[in-house]
């Protein structure tokens, strides 16, 4: 028995070379195997260029500098940063670049805004046939703009808000014109206004611009002297709401 199982034993060990001689064979015959990347769907979010950058590369381009303040700008097509900042020579400052690329597109001064001429040529670039009706510098979320009111070729009314120093276009809104042109005056929107509430108080009016629609905004008291406010179509007279103003606490 002893010897029956030596003898097994040393056919086994015997066979050892020929199995490691096989295996050696075939790691070289055999097609190396290599990694498969994994797909990346692609994503149709555009990324922004890292605002550290940006900030970095305008101390580079003015020396020492004070940012004062960082803000994302823009329509879609091109979104922009616009970096304020004091200067060396204790001069306002506005850069502006490309949110996207990082692209430089303008550095100027905010001592005085660029001049009307130069915003509505700017402008006239995106409507060739524009016809302007009127143009004024306002204070909008706490930064000075200029709004442009203009017609296109398609008789379509804009209302376009621009950087005043640079020209961007930083809003665009659109609404139709009545037939004739005009809009509602104000003393026809009220006459309509009385035949509902004969003994009302004005308290103030203004326009503006709500879901794309010119429109007027009444508060006033009624006959009760209750406070309301109504809100009227500039173009078509139309009453879009009327309702009581709530009451603030003192």
């Amino acid at each position: 028995m002893t010897k029956l199982y030596k003898g097994i034993r040393l056919a086994s060990m015997s066979l050892v070379p020929f199995l490691l001689a096989g295996v050696l064979q075939a790691q070289k015959t055999a097609p190396a195997i290599q990694a498969t990347p994994i797909p990346t769907s692609p994503t149709k979010l555009r990324t922004t260029t890292p605002l550290e950058q940006l900030v970095s590369q305008t101390r580079k381009k003015n020396g020492d500098i004070t940012v004062h303040s960082v803000r994302l700008a823009g329509q879609e097509q091109q979104r922009t940063y616009i970096i304020n900042y004091v200067n060396a020579d204790r001069q306002w400052m506005r850069t502006v670049y490309d949110a996207h690329t990082g692209k430089l597109l303008d550095n100027v001064s905010l001592r005085t805004p660029m001049p009307v001429e130069q915003s509505l040529i700017k402008l006239h670039n995106k409507y060739p046939s524009m016809t302007l009706l009127r143009t004024w510098l306002d204070q909008r979320n706490g930064e000075l703009t200029r709004i442009v009111e203009l017609t296109d070729a398609k008789n379509k009314r804009w209302e376009v808000t621009q950087d005043p120093y640079t020209g961007q276009v930083l809003n665009e809104l659109a609404y139709d014109i009545a037939l004739n042109g005009k809009e509602v005056s104000l003393a026809q929107i009220l006459a309509k206004v009385r035949e509902q509430h004969k003994g009302m108080i004005v308290l103030q009016t203004r326009s503006t611009v709500k879901n794309n629609i010119r429109v007027r905004e009444i508060s006033y008291l009624d006959e009760n002297k209750v406070r309301r406010k109504m809100t009227v179509n500039m173009v078509t007279g139309e009453t879009i709401s009327d309702r009581i103003m709530p009451v603030l606490p003192i």
